[in-house]
């Protein structure tokens, strides 16, 4: 289990240099999970481009609290990670590493009987986010993903190394 795993900033799209979220949404609860989700849900469009023209769809999950508490004992006091995980390319939706991956849900694995899936709390989750939350500007940031993204991956942190070598704000 990651280090980092108490807090995850989970973001379908990396999100450089952009303007805050104009367009989201709070979900409470979701078809096939029993009550309310027991974290935050945030889902939403963020403009990527300086006129805003081109908007990429994230999820942001924000856990109350850590379940990996013996994993973690040593990070204790120290401020939480944020790893961006990005995912998909042709032919792989990104929601597939959000909902079969990494998310804080899973689907419960049962023969088929017509009826809806039901969900449940993933205990191996990465979870929470950044961008119009700027509580978390400060602390440390992963850049992480799988397959195809080992071609973008690269190319945004020398985007934010380059800003950070200018001093400029992390506004992804």
């Amino acid at each position: 289990m990651p280090k980092f795993a108490c807090l995850f900033f989970h973001l379908i799209f990396l999100l450089l240099f952009s303007a805050p979220a104009v367009s989201f949404s709070i979900v409470k609860t979701l078809p096939g999970f029993s009550g309310s989700l027991p974290f935050k849900l945030e889902t939403g469009y963020i403009g990527v481009d300086e006129k805003e023209d081109m908007q990429l769809l994230y999820y942001f999950v924000r856990m109350k609290m850590c379940n990996y508490s013996t994993t973690l004992s040593n990070l204790k006091g120290t401020p939480g990670r944020i790893v961006v995980w990005i995912t998909g390319g042709p032919g792989c939706p990104a929601l597939c590493g959000l909902i079969f991956e990494i998310g804080p849900l899973q689907f419960n694995i049962v023969e088929y009987n017509g009826s809806l899936p039901t969900l449940a709390l993933n205990p191996y989750s990465w979870t929470k986010w950044l961008l119009s939350h700027p509580i978390f500007m400060a602390n440390p940031l992963y850049i992480a993903g799988d397959s195809y993204s080992g071609r973008v991956v690269p190319v945004i942190v020398q985007r934010i190394s380059e800003g950070s070598d200018k001093q400029l704000n992390r506004s992804f």
